[in-house]
């Protein structure tokens, strides 16, 4: 594969699968294949890079039995979670008392668990986001001024906590 005249290494196989970024739209592309023998050139194709420039959003929050963990759950991957340290994220309960955030962590792609002084039994709290990154740098600032709602956990007689666990996955990142 040539891109813009210059050749684009571990371009050796039947399928080549570049990584791209949206300041690539536009270029020009072309693929050479050669052997010891002979040589063809593809035609010039035009590539166009479609941005993905909606931020990622909350879509809900839940308390864990802990009572000292909040885990918000985004649409999509993107969310950074360089946030704690500049006060982007608070949480309150219901009379509008905040409660101590102590850490972040991204647990994967699109969970993220904030750590949280003891929260009260039943309690609905709402975090309240506010003009957190998206990593992907594709858009602005996500979230302004968003919120999202969860009550602490409730042990309920007669039922039964199912807890899963991927564990073919990359380890969470600490924030």
């Amino acid at each position: 594969m040539v891109q813009q005249q210059r050749s684009c290494s571990g371009a050796t196989s039947q399928a080549y699968n570049p990584a791209v970024n949206r300041f690539a739209n536009g270029s020009q592309w072309k693929a050479i294949c050669a052997n010891d023998f002979s040589s063809v050139t593809s035609a010039v194709v035009t590539l166009t890079v479609i941005s993905d420039t909606i931020a990622p959003v909350p879509v809900s929050a839940r308390g864990s039995d802990s009572f000292t963990n909040a885990t918000i759950v985004f649409n999509e991957p993107g969310w950074s979670c360089e946030c704690h340290d500049s006060g982007q994220l608070s949480i309150t309960n219901s009379t509008g008392v905040p409660l101590a955030l102590f850490g972040v962590l991204l647990r994967d792609n699109t969970n993220v668990v904030l750590h949280t002084a003891p929260q009260t039994h039943g309690e609905r709290y709402t975090i309240v986001i506010n003009n957190v990154t998206d990593r992907r740098r594709y858009s602005e600032s996500s979230c302004a001024n968003t919120t999202v709602s969860f009550h602490g956990w409730v042990f309920s007689p007669g039922f039964a906590l199912m807890e899963t666990y991927n564990t073919g996955g990359a380890p969470p990142s600490r924030c």
